[in-house]
């Protein structure tokens, strides 16, 4: 797992495991069901040239990294701290998906938001929770809100900036890659 929570493809490849008869019908999986909860932000400073998620170009012993910047590979989400990234969250954080590992990935789908705050949005943000068993023991999560951990939060950055009102009705596009 990632600060993604579904890094290394790991709901579609636990699936293709279980389907495929790698693994006993009745064999744990580990983590046993992860829940993913995303919320529209303004984020308005994060990330560095490493992680793909710097909002304003890097500066590295005085020499200007921008003009680089073009030629980088942007992965398809990154990681941030939260607790050290300037942001306003615009929307409720909503359950977008909650799976079994080892199970069929969920379809990709349309989530209804409704903005909760008037801001810029450019960034959606997502956290995990991530059962290891059927204990009942308190799940793995990299939510901010929690013990602190070495995950961080999952970031990705909107293609373009958009005006988003108070009250206005949104909608997320909710994609688990197959996984």
């Amino acid at each position: 797992m990632d600060s993604g929570g579904l890094g290394e493809s790991l709901l579609s490849l636990a699936s293709a495991a279980r389907r495929g008869g790698l693994l006993l019908p009745a064999a744990p999986l580990l983590p046993a069901r992860i829940r993913v909860w995303a919320t529209l932000v303004d984020l308005q400073g994060c990330g560095t040239a490493l992680d793909s998620a710097e909002l304003v170009p890097s500066r590295l012993s005085g020499v200007a990294l921008w003009p680089w910047l073009r030629y980088r590979h942007r992965r398809s989400y990154s990681a941030v701290d939260l607790a050290a990234a300037e942001y306003a969250p615009l929307t409720d954080e909503c359950l977008v998906f909650s799976a079994v590992v080892g199970d069929a990935p969920p379809a990709d789908r349309l989530v209804a938001l409704t903005a909760q705050a008037s801001g810029e949005a450019n960034a959606v943000v997502w956290v995990w929770e991530a059962d290891l068993d059927d204990s009942g023991t308190p799940p793995l999560t990299n939510a901010p809100w929690a013990a602190r951990t070495h995950w961080r939060q999952a970031v990705k950055l909107l293609p373009e900036r958009r005006a988003v009102g108070e009250g206005e009705p949104l909608s997320l596009e909710v994609a688990s890659g197959g996984g």
